[in-house]
């Protein structure tokens, strides 16, 4: 009978029968850590390694909820964001997080053990589905936040969770467990500088695109646009026919005011600056080759080269990015719409049959891409963008001819050079941020290696 794997009953714990607790890649870590001449335990460190608390979510709300689709590796989103209000929040104490609060979730197959910290002055407030971990700080908290995203880090939270398919935990108490090589204190300073510099970089990133946003936003009197829609309006029959549409919210007279703004007189639209450029889903994907972007992928301003996990043969690509392209997703919920400029590092990828390449026109005019991106991006673009939605709930998309057909306001030349170096400067910045954030990982992984003699 084959084995697959043996250990001695006495290295069996009393909590702990699982042959998955037990796997060999989970043993040699921790036989690689403690070869490097001792280890601390996490809940020696920390006063405080708890669950979040229950959230009452509410529309007007001002403080965010960091749910678990909310936390990334040593980043955070605003995705699908949940608010609570500051009443609640006051009365909760335990869902307070607080600067410095390490942050790791804590439940479910494919979401836990994602670790960040969370380095800004703002409320947020924390539920049950994630663990936090909360000093006095005799340890610097970005680095053991840098540790716990290392493959040392992330294979013992791995380890420690519990649970069946579908219904995984990762408990408190298991994650006090969790080893640190003592010998790395004394680098601990040198690895929590690089995220310190790496999370002031993406403030700054953001600081530099919310300018760009405002200055597009003042420019056009954006805010000035009503958005509300009355409660029952009417269409012409003339109109119908025209537009081959049936559907009420085509006819919004939100988007009808939009439509009716001095800036789009000119009638610019994408068709007459940019070609089209269709995606072509590979036959099949490859782990090494030409990198797709998918849908997930693409974020404002920038492709999140991070989450490409697909590749293409050279033989199913027709289709390659160019730098200065937009590609824009035209299909799907809660990502139709969503738009990310090319830089040079992203281009010479290729993209599914969900994106399309906006691709500016030899004849066209200089640096509209990124006011285009901007436009687009905002919420007076997505109403245009959606007005165009066809299909029915989780299969919607926009055609080609209709995006061609959107207009866009043609801004002066001295703005759209000055909203270019702006999104260009964010990106860069947080392309910078996401180097330091990988060196911090790197440097500890390599100070362990030596340490254990590999």
């Amino acid at each position: 009978m084959a084995v697959w794997n043996s250990i001695n009953y006495t290295d069996i714990r009393p909590d702990r029968f699982d042959a998955e607790y037990f796997q060999p890649l989970y043993r040699i870590n921790l036989k690689e850590l403690k070869s490097t001449s001792g280890c601390i335990q996490l809940g020696e460190l920390f006063a405080v390694i708890d669950r979040g608390e229950k959230a009452e979510y509410v529309a007007s709300g001002t403080i965010p909820v960091l749910r678990s689709v909310n936390i990334r590796e040593l980043s955070f989103n605003d995705q699908r964001q949940e608010f609570v209000s500051k009443e609640y929040f006051d009365k909760k104490a335990k869902g307070q997080v607080k600067k410095g609060d390490i942050l790791i979730t804590s439940t479910g197959t494919g979401t836990l053990g994602r670790t960040s910290i969370w380095y800004r002055e703002d409320d947020a407030f924390n539920v049950p589905e994630n663990s936090f971990l909360r000093g006095p700080y005799e340890v610097n908290p970005y680095f053991v936040a840098a540790y716990l995203n290392t493959k040392y880090g992330v294979l013992q939270l791995f380890q420690n969770q519990r649970g069946s398919s579908g219904q995984l935990h990762l408990y408190p108490i298991d994650i006090k467990r969790v080893l640190i090589p003592e010998f790395l204190f004394a680098y601990q300073e040198e690895i929590g500088a690089y995220l310190t510099q790496a999370f002031e970089l993406r403030e700054q990133s953001q600081s530099l695109y919310r300018q760009a946003e405002e200055l597009l936003s003042k420019e056009l009197q954006l805010d000035k646009i009503t958005l509300s829609a009355p409660k029952w309006y009417t269409a012409g029959y003339c109109e119908i026919v025209k537009d081959s549409r049936f559907d009420g919210e085509y006819f919004s007279p939100v988007v009808k005011n939009i439509l009716s703004q001095s800036f789009l007189d000119s009638n610019y639209t994408i068709g007459k600056i940019f070609n089209i450029v269709r995606g072509s889903t590979p036959k099949s994907y490859q782990k090494e080759g030409i990198p797709v972007i998918k849908t997930r992928n693409v974020r404002t301003p920038d492709i999140d080269r991070k989450r490409i996990n697909d590749y293409s043969s050279a033989q199913y690509t027709t289709v390659l990015t160019q730098e200065d392209d937009l590609v824009i997703a035209a299909m799907g919920v809660g990502s139709l719409g969503r738009l990310s400029y090319i830089t040079a590092e992203n281009s010479c990828c290729t993209i599914d049959g969900t994106l399309r390449i906006f691709r500016k026109k030899d004849d066209s005019i200089e640096n509209i891409e990124i006011p285009t991106m901007l436009f687009l991006s905002s919420e007076i673009g997505q109403r245009l963008i959606y007005r165009g939605v066809v299909g029915s709930t989780g299969i919607i998309s926009v055609t080609d001819d209709y995006l061609a057909n959107i207009p866009i306001p043609l801004v002066e030349e001295s703005l759209r050079k000055q909203l270019t170096e702006l999104v260009k400067k964010s990106i860069q910045a947080q392309s910078d941020s996401m180097k330091l954030l990988t060196q911090a990982k790197n440097r500890i992984e390599e100070l362990i290696e030596q340490k254990a003699g590999k």
